[in-house]
């Protein structure tokens, strides 16, 4: 997936997709919110909050061996932050 700098929109695109994985989550549907935050991902793979959420959604869904190379991608990227959400 290619995503392209249009007039330096891209950070408004991956913030709605940020935003719209968090509703989804809200409202119960961690399908629709795994999908959102997937695309956030490969947005910006180097994003550690992106493979948190996801990987929420998939402990949600009962994902479990998706969602531990989520937390692990994640604790890779900014430790302190997976200690802080599971802490």
């Amino acid at each position: 997936m290619e995503h392209r700098r249009i007039n330096g929109h891209l950070n408004i695109w991956r913030l709605c997709v940020a935003v719209a994985g968090t509703l989804a989550l809200q409202q119960g549907d961690p399908e629709e919110a795994t999908r959102q935050f997937t695309l956030a991902v490969v947005a910006n793979p180097a994003h550690p909050t992106g493979y948190c959420y996801r990987a929420e959604c998939r402990v949600a869904l009962g994902h479990y061996a998706e969602a531990i190379k989520d937390f692990q991608k994640a604790t890779e990227l900014a430790p302190q932050l997976v200690r802080l959400k599971l802490g």
